[in-house]
């Protein structure tokens, strides 16, 4: 499927979403029409036709949803998939939200199908992050995220129904991140990306990392470096001292960083807002 193709679908499901919107304000839908697109979403139809107002259905379509994306394990069909992850963002339901897990985990799952696995468990955190306004579908299922994560934030909530997730549901699915980001036999677009996610999530579940195993030295000129020996990607941020300059780092898991400051002087390094290390300046010129 061709990008320009994938792009025609994905404005039609959204208008397919906003005529659906305005007529669930209307008319809220009722038990038979909510069975009516359970039935549609079980038939096997792939394109949300017949099945495009499910999101409205949560407390009897959350099973039927869950089930078709463990189902979807081996796909690579971008629509099918993408399909799947509009019913699945615009509802909030423990199922939906485990079969995001148990998806995303999958080690024998396709990494597309992974991919949506990871985005289900975000939608399931927020209805208004996406990280379609900066990057395609091609990119998250072939293209590892960067140091750097950012979802964009939508104008407008998605949900269409929400059933209360359990209070362990963030708990658990930062751990099953945590555990996917670090695992270096897990692809590198679905690891990171686990850690992207895992990242928005921060609010609800601190991300926390012992400061014993985050160090600074000093290597040359004005070049230090930062090594993490933490199992988790870690955040971290420099003051140099005696000047305004400042910047932040991202680190990840066995994994150590250099940079360089611009002003000749010491430098302290925070974690979560606190001073755990600092670095003399030693003068010391960098080898040509």
């Amino acid at each position: 499927m061709t990008w320009r193709s994938l792009s025609r679908y994905v404005l039609t499901v959204c208008l397919l979403g906003t005529v659906a919107a305005g007529r669930a304000s209307a008319q809220d839908i009722t038990p038979a029409e909510c069975q009516a697109q359970i039935a549609a979403l079980n038939s096997g139809t792939r394109d949300m036709r017949g099945w495009e107002r499910i999101g409205e259905c949560a407390s009897t379509a959350g099973p039927a949803l869950a089930s078709r994306l463990r189902a979807a394990r081996m796909e690579t069909d971008s629509l099918y998939l993408m399909s799947l992850l509009t019913a699945a963002t615009q509802m909030q339901e423990p199922n939906v939200w485990q079969a995001g897990v148990d998806l995303a985990d999958d080690a024998g799952a396709t990494v597309s199908a992974r991919v949506v696995g990871l985005l289900v468990q975000l939608g399931q955190y927020s209805d208004v992050l996406s990280p379609f306004g900066r990057r395609s579908w091609q990119t998250l299922v072939s293209v590892p995220w960067s140091g750097l994560c950012g979802f964009d934030v939508t104008d407008q909530a998605r949900y269409r129904s929400k059933v209360a997730l359990p209070s362990y549901a963030y708990p658990a699915s930062a751990s099953h991140l945590d555990a996917l980001a670090a695992n270096a036999s897990t692809p590198a677009v679905v690891r990171n990306l686990a850690r992207c996610v895992r990242e928005a999530m921060a609010r609800a579940v601190p991300e926390t990392v012992d400061p014993s195993l985050i160090f600074l030295e000093y290597v040359c000129g004005t070049k230090y470096r930062v090594r993490n020996n933490a199992t988790k990607w870690v955040d971290v941020s420099y003051q140099v001292y005696h000047v305004s300059e400042r910047g932040d780092l991202t680190v990840g898991p066995g994994r150590e960083l250099v940079f360089w400051t611009h002003a000749p002087y010491a430098v302290a390094l925070y974690y979560n807002g606190q001073l755990i290390r600092d670095a003399q300046n030693g003068q010391t010129p960098c080898p040509p």
